[in-house]
């Protein structure tokens, strides 16, 4: 780790260490820095916030209603991400009890079976009337969300949460790069810059910062996660998945929101492994932890300049 990196996570922890962080599976913890904003679905919870990151949770819910039908289509994924809801409950806690500042948070209630945010709304709600009125009510919390940040911090970053299964127990952070193209060489990586979900960054406003330097360099943000001690894909010490490892790059939501079809909010899609991370109450929190400082450094140097909890003030 180099010099500048340690000291950031240093300050970092000590930071936290000041903080009183209670390990809660609720979002109790946040409540009082900001209000819930109301939906047009009773399956789609919008919390509002000062900071400029959205968490976005999509495959956590429960909620399985009969006047819902299943859905039935081709290569569809009826399985809820299991404990994804109750990670996002503890990221949103962490950085509010760090900061003093909330996220915005927009959940889905919904089983997957009944209705998929992270699919276009054909898809993702099979024709169901009630489930295509929570499709568009989750996305219209999103679209609001992005409003807000673009409005008040003119970037923002967007995290999509998700659980996978795969056989390797590690993060894996999606930019809407397949895993072949994470196995190119570092120039023939930049060239792809424009079809990443975090392109506003290798612009010349945000520093004209090289796209390989941001999947695999030292403040990557797969880095940094790495660093505090989750292993992540692509990182600096993982900077691609193997040609027969299985591999998400990011779905709908990391397509509709990312700056790959411009603006200035970023948006990655985080597939969480089981161990060690969503597994239990314990490490949902120490997993919230080292994502909250993962991102309070990830947007300090690239976005800001300054710690996230000088945002809000």
């Amino acid at each position: 780790m180099n010099f500048s990196l340690r000291i950031l996570l240093i300050l970092s922890i000590i930071s936290a260490s000041c903080q009183s962080i209670q390990p809660v599976d609720t979002a109790d913890a946040a409540d009082s820095a900001r209000a819930a904003v109301a939906t047009t679905s009773p399956y789609v919870t919008y919390r509002t916030g000062q900071l400029p990151i959205i968490l976005s949770v999509p495959h956590g819910g429960y909620t399985t209603p009969t006047t819902i039908s299943d859905r039935n289509c081709t290569d569809c994924v009826y399985l809820r991400d299991a404990w994804t809801q109750e990670l996002g409950q503890a990221v949103d806690s962490v950085l509010t009890a760090r900061t003093g500042c909330a996220i915005h948070v927009v959940v889905n209630l919904l089983h997957r079976v009944k209705m998929d945010p992270n699919r276009e709304i054909v898809t993702a709600a099979n024709g169901n009337a009630t489930a295509e009125q929570a499709w568009r009510a989750y996305h219209d919390a999103l679209a609001q969300a992005k409003q807000t940040v673009i409005q008040k911090h003119g970037k923002g970053l967007l995290i999509d949460i998700h659980g996978h299964g795969h056989a390797i127990q590690r993060l894996e952070l999606g930019y809407l790069l397949s895993g072949s193209s994470l196995q190119r060489n570092d120039s023939q990586l930049n060239a792809l810059a424009s079809a990443s979900s975090i392109f506003n960054l290798t612009k010349p406003a945000s520093g004209s910062n090289t796209l390989s330097s941001l999947l695999r360099g030292t403040y990557a943000f797969g880095t940094l996660l790495h660093q505090g001690g989750f292993p992540a894909v692509p990182s600096q010490a993982d900077p691609y998945p193997q040609t027969a490892d299985p591999y998400f790059n990011g779905g709908y939501i990391t397509q509709q929101y990312g700056s790959s079809l411009g603006g200035t909010l970023d948006a990655i899609q985080i597939e969480h492994n089981m161990t060690g991370v969503r597994d239990t109450k314990a490490n949902r929190i120490r997993y919230a932890q080292s994502l909250a400082t993962a991102l309070d450094i990830y947007l300090q140097r690239h976005y800001f300049g300054a710690s996230i909890t000088t945002l809000c003030r």
